[in-house]
């Protein structure tokens, strides 16, 4: 019989961002998240400044990579609790540290994070792109194609791979709803795709206008998408659907090719819907051309340095609090592409997160 790997307690650190605040007079919440220790403060700001929840809560795990792991999916788990019980956003914004939380240590590992968010401006907006929202502004829009556009930029705007494929599927079949497709269909065999055929040889193969989910692949043949994309799209918008973990998707989607994973299938699904939407607009001819653009990469990034230092505490090392932990000050030079003027910038640690004292 296989022996049961040990594992350690750990602290973990996290940032939510959100307008729910401690109540006044209530210094810190302390509680239980199923079976999880958790401890929030408010995270202190200056007038002006977003609003923040500091939340940490233990953890076991084999290391501190496994705990990383563990303590990433506990806090997207906590913020959407939180999130559903108080009806206001709820996310988790940062990493701020992980640590090790065995009793004894004098000495302990300890992972701090950075939190860096770089916006890359695209020097794009010139009077031809100004033409095309000109033209599309002023071209006749039915409610289901402003309908199509909003989701369609709601997922270029979203945080998650979940929610921008489902946004932009959203366009998709609201488009596919409000079309009219000549002839009907057959429905298919879930195993073999073939056509499904009645016993009676008087009924052979049953037609009928095809219902919702049956436009969404006629729209996307039409739109040349082969039928193996189609079934591994609407495959994937129904796990989406059932609250399948990302990585139970990706593993369920490698039947479609060892590359098929939910981050190339939203690059697909941004491109189709964005051909969704154009095909629906029918814009006629202009001259010059109308300029027309595609999602590259993504529009902000977020940098995440993170260093492995070992800190000792102050007080008994056998009963360690969990608002004294402190950290050393993460800073990233950032190099301006242009000048190539050079500026440290405070991005994590005792510098840029400071224990919290207040509850405004």
């Amino acid at each position: 019989m296989a022996e049961a790997t040990a594992t350690k307690r750990y602290l973990a650190a996290f940032h939510l961002k959100t307008a729910l605040r401690l109540a006044d007079g209530q210094g810190r919440v302390e509680g239980q998240h199923a079976g999880t220790q958790v401890y929030i403060t408010n995270v202190p700001r200056k007038h002006g400044e977003a609003y923040f929840l500091d939340l940490r809560f233990l953890l076991d795990a084999t290391d501190l990579e496994a705990a990383e792991t563990v303590a990433s999916e506990t806090a997207e788990e906590i913020a959407h609790t939180l999130s559903f019980v108080s009806a206001l956003s709820v996310r988790v914004e940062r990493s701020v540290f992980l640590i090790d939380w065995e009793p004894g240590l004098k000495a302990r590992d300890q992972y701090v994070y950075g939190h860096y968010p770089i916006i890359d401006p695209r020097d794009a907006l010139d009077n031809t792109m100004w033409a095309t929202v000109q033209a599309v502004s002023e071209h006749e829009v039915t409610a289901a194609k402003r309908s199509a556009l909003r989701w369609h930029t709601r997922a270029a705007r979203a945080a998650t791979y979940e929610d921008q494929f489902l946004y932009y599927f959203f366009a998709i079949e609201i488009l596919a709803a409000s079309e009219t497709f000549a002839g009907k269909v057959v429905d298919k065999c879930p195993s073999c795709r073939g056509d499904l055929t009645c016993p009676n040889p008087d009924c052979g193969r049953p037609e009928h206008k095809p219902f919702p989910k049956q436009k969404i692949g006629l729209l996307l043949t039409e739109m040349g998408v082969n039928a193996t994309l189609i079934d591994a799209l609407l495959d994937l918008r129904n796990l989406l659907s059932h609250g399948e973990e990302r990585k139970q998707i990706n593993r369920h989607m490698q039947k479609y090719g060892p590359d098929f994973e939910l981050r190339k299938a939203v690059e697909r699904m941004e491109e189709l819907s964005s051909t969704a939407i154009h095909r629906a607009l029918a814009l006629p001819e202009f001259n010059p051309p109308l300029q027309f653009y595609f999602l590259e990469e993504p529009e902000n990034v977020t940098v995440t340095p993170r260093a492995h230092t070992q800190i000792g505490l102050a007080g008994n090392p056998n009963e360690p609090n969990v608002y004294d932990v402190w950290m050393p000050q993460l800073s990233v030079i950032v190099t301006d592409p242009k000048t190539g003027e050079q500026e440290t910038i405070p991005v994590g640690g005792d510098e840029a997160h400071l224990p919290a004292k207040s509850t405004d």
